[in-house]
């Protein structure tokens, strides 16, 4: 049955990529990663270290940023001289500079989190204007919560490696959960180029990020109860066992503190 689906999925994509190529010309499923590449090197405003051989592409890239313009489609558009070429543009930038495109894409990878994209319009006024305003600033003071993924997901991993928890079936599937979300971060934060593309490509994997935050938080709360007799045994016992210690010991120990300190004075 498997292996049945598996053929019928290659046919299916065969056949689209077939007719992509007669119809549009591209040998491909989707032509966005090459747009995207260009978006990631204007995005860093790593476009003039490109290779000797690319230096024209540069030279046109860097006109559009000093008008402020770094959208990829725009730039195509007003100039196809490049549209050839600019993907090996990009992937040679990257390829021959790595450290820096991944140093740079560390700060995408917390604020991305966290970039909110407004609705259009406000709440038109009405019946339900402030009804929706209301829940329309707690969404916005939710997804703020967001910030707590990166930590959550860091305490997730500690569980899951951790001897006495690893077993756990709570802790495995958390772990999944998690590991799959990084995953996703990851590979949107290289591949989104504009603050609002992070709003729209989070959106796929936002409820396992909701997850992550607060099935934590609620599993700390619930062990409050336990942790707490705990503790309070902890340091009972440590007390009780000063305690002994202190009768246990003679008389001239018990005292030689005080006449030591009578004698000095």
């Amino acid at each position: 049955m498997l292996r049945t689906c598996q053929v019928h999925l290659n046919l299916a994509l065969g056949s689209y990529i077939a007719v992509n190529a007669l119809h549009n010309g591209f040998i491909g499923l989707s032509y966005v990663e090459n747009m995207n590449l260009l978006g990631k090197i204007l995005q860093y405003n790593m476009q003039d270290e490109a290779p000797a051989q690319y230096q024209y592409i540069s030279r046109i890239l860097d006109t559009f940023v000093a008008n402020g313009n770094r959208s990829p489609y725009q730039i195509l558009h007003a100039a196809p001289e490049i549209a050839q070429n600019f993907t090996y543009f990009a992937i040679a930038i990257i390829v021959h500079h790595p450290g820096e495109f991944l140093l740079k894409s560390i700060p995408y990878t917390f604020s991305s989190l966290t970039y909110y994209f407004p609705a259009p319009q406000n709440p038109v006024p009405g019946l339900f204007y402030h009804p929706l305003t209301w829940l329309l600033s707690i969404h916005r003071v939710l997804y703020a919560g967001n910030v707590l993924f990166l930590p959550c997901a860091l305490v997730w991993i500690l569980l899951f490696c951790w001897r006495r928890t690893r077993s756990a079936s709570l802790v495995q599937n958390m772990g999944l959960v998690v590991f799959i979300t990084l995953y996703e971060l990851f590979i949107t934060t290289l591949g989104g180029y504009f603050d609002y593309d992070y709003t729209r490509f989070h959106t796929v994997f936002t409820p396992l990020i909701i997850l992550t935050i607060w099935s934590l938080l609620f599993m700390s709360l619930l062990s409050v109860p336990l942790v707490v007799p705990f503790l309070g045994q902890c340091i009972s016992r440590k007390s009780l066992n000063i305690r002994r210690v202190v009768e246990k010991a003679p008389d001239t120990e018990k005292g030689r503190d005080f006449t030591t300190t009578n004698q000095r004075t």
